[in-house]
């Protein structure tokens, strides 16, 4: 914990109002990039399966993980997105019984426009901040994605 913040003056309050900023955030940068992905004729929820798969190929279990949404739900999902040639199922090269779920490469076009824009948006607005509230900003956020990521799993 930082050393000019006692533990006794964080709060739950102080973690909800926290969230509710990076959620508010978060709401600003998907609604900029809903304009590109519509062009694209898919849904903003479409898009989000998008995002998962953008490291590279995983499971259908694993994608359902990853989107906090049941099987059934990712399998329509991945279905509409198959069907549009934008995604597609592999085998897996070590275990054909194994079904990847890897990007097109038209999806990879879509997700580079769309990262882009919401950089641009995010860009615009960290111009009226310093460039050590930038660094300091960019280092907590980091620090404290660590912590939260090493705590849950």
């Amino acid at each position: 914990m930082a050393s000019d913040v006692r533990e006794s003056e964080l709060s739950a309050q102080t973690g909800v109002e926290i969230e509710f900023l990076i959620r508010r955030i978060n709401a600003a940068l998907r609604k900029h990039g809903t304009s590109v992905v519509e062009r694209y004729g898919i849904t903003p929820v479409q898009f989000h399966g998008i995002m998962v798969l953008r490291h590279g190929p995983i499971t259908m279990g694993e994608m359902c993980s990853r989107l906090g949404l049941a099987c059934s739900t990712v399998t329509g999902l991945v279905d509409k997105l198959e069907a549009a040639k934008l995604v597609r199922r592999v085998r897996s090269q070590q275990d054909r019984r194994v079904v990847l779920l890897e990007l097109e490469e038209t999806d990879k076009a879509i997700l580079r426009e769309v990262l882009e824009e919401r950089g641009k948006l995010l860009s615009q607005g960290l111009h009226h901040l310093s460039a050590n509230d930038i660094v300091v900003t960019m280092r907590t956020l980091e620090q404290l994605w660590k912590i939260l990521t090493v705590d849950t799993n």
